[in-house]
């Protein structure tokens, strides 16, 4: 009885919520060529798997400290002419930018 109700709760989140939780998962990184930003740190034009992508609205912005293994990080989640979500990153230490991409 007390693992149906478990299974009750988790049934009705999404399935990345309890996933992130997990201290070994980590969603997959690609790389990202951005080629203009606006006011020196926002992404405006990139290019991701051979396409390129105009940024229409950004939707999110958030900031990540460093930590053991991992440079500071600084996120947005836009969204692009073709009116679908992507999280982007860039490494502060590197310079560089990658898009975080959820599977499901």
């Amino acid at each position: 009885m007390l693992q149906t109700a478990r299974h009750a709760t988790l049934a009705g989140r999404p399935r990345w919520i309890w996933l992130a939780q997990l201290p070994w998962w980590r969603p997959p990184i690609e790389p990202v060529d951005l080629r203009t930003q606006r006011f020196g740190y926002q992404p405006r034009y990139f290019r991701w798997r051979g396409m390129f992508y105009r940024v229409y609205r950004i939707e999110r912005v958030w900031e990540q400290a460093a930590r053991r293994e991992q440079a500071a990080r600084r996120y947005f989640t836009v969204r692009c002419n073709d009116e679908r979500r992507y999280t982007l990153f860039q490494d502060l230490s590197l310079g560089t930018w990658h898009m975080v991409r959820f599977r499901w």
